[in-house]
């Protein structure tokens, strides 16, 4: 694999051994200003609980019956959204539908809700069959595992979910982990996958500097171990456009799902090295993306080099790492560009 080509870069992340302003190391609550958190926490929470900070850090969030789909209201406007429960190996996914046309399955990063989806999904879905999930052990998904949880069990896990609404096959949009989650789906299970769309995957494996960035990982798994809050204000902070208020304390909302991120996942999307040579033999047309606000960081750059090994196209979206949430109109006129066989967009990559 080729990968000498990255820019040198300068960092954007904060050392891990520096006191965080207005907090302090020995503690795990803090305070905060709880206006400030809830205007970032709902790039990676469920848009629908993120109102409740205030009130609660449980991550559990209400399921629907086993034994039968439910119809929600979740989506204020729009079709219907099909909420439910599609069983995995040891585990079961929240799985939800919206929108008619041709599905559309969207993987997420951060903590894995499909909420965090919502103003994306609102767009996709008029022209789109819209297919998304909680990652396993996350909000409404349940796990019986224990340990890491590995990409290629992620990826099982989606082409479960296009099975479950009776799809063969379906397009494939993935952002940050779940790009790597995307990635790895077209690799080991191409039947399913018919476009895929991979934005900014974090596997710094392939870079240059790659030891820093897998460094910068496990010193922040291991922060998170004794304080939490500060683990998470690293972690965002080292994502473009994405950098908290100088944060002062409470409990962070939605705590067993950052646990679970830090322990039994960071770590695996880290080391994630997508396999080149079944990308380029799997027959899945495959599209690198970044945002236009993330250039130079470490989460952009394997996507550039993604590209270059496998000669396909680089294409950058609006926005920055959080794109998909904070830019979700434009994001999704050039997510359905890309995916529209018959548009200006698609056609130009032919």
């Amino acid at each position: 694999m080729r990968v000498d080509r990255a820019p040198a870069i300068t960092s954007q992340v904060p050392s891990l051994h520096r006191p965080f302003q207005g907090a302090d190391q020995h503690v795990t609550r803090h305070e905060i200003d709880l206006g400030q958190l809830r205007s970032l926490l709902i790039e990676f929470c469920p848009v629908g609980h993120v109102g409740s900070v205030a009130c609660t850090t449980d991550s559990r969030v209400a399921r629907p019956a086993a034994h039968a789909p439910c119809l929600t209201a979740s989506m204020r406007t729009g079709p219907p959204t099909v909420d439910d429960l599609c069983p995995v190996a040891d585990g079961t996914l929240r799985v939800r539908r919206t929108g008619q046309g041709p599905p559309l399955l969207l993987i997420a990063g951060g903590l894995g809700s499909v909420e965090s989806f919502r103003p994306l999904t609102r767009r996709l879905a008029e022209r789109f069959t819209v297919l998304g999930y909680d990652r396993r052990g996350h909000f409404g998904s349940t796990d019986e595992t224990t340990g890491p949880v590995g990409v290629g069990m992620q990826a099982a896990d989606a082409a479960a979910v296009i099975a479950h609404f009776g799809y063969d096959s379906a397009q494939v949009f993935g952002t940050s982990a779940g790009a790597s989650i995307a990635l790895e789906l077209a690799a080991t299970h191409p039947d399913s996958v018919r476009t895929l769309v991979a934005h900014e995957p974090p596997a710094v494996r392939i870079l240059p500097d790659a030891a820093r960035w897998l460094t910068f990982a496990e010193e922040t798994v291991t922060l998170a171990e004794t304080d939490l809050l500060a683990a998470f204000t690293v972690f965002v902070r080292s994502l473009a456009g994405a950098a908290p208020p100088d944060l002062k304390a409470t409990a962070l909302p939605f705590e067993r799902d950052w646990i679970r991120l830090f322990r039994r996942e960071m770590r695996e999307f880290y080391r994630y090295l997508p396999d080149t040579a079944a990308l380029r033999d799997c027959g899945v047309p495959v599209i690198l993306a970044g945002g236009a606000g993330s250039h130079s960081f470490y989460h952009h750059r394997p996507a550039e080099l993604l590209a270059a090994e496998l000669e396909v196209p680089l294409i950058e979206f609006p926005g920055a790492h959080l794109g998909p949430q904070r830019n979700s109109g434009p994001f999704a006129e050039r997510l359905s560009g890309l995916l529209d066989p018959d548009s200006v967009e698609a056609r130009s990559l032919d």
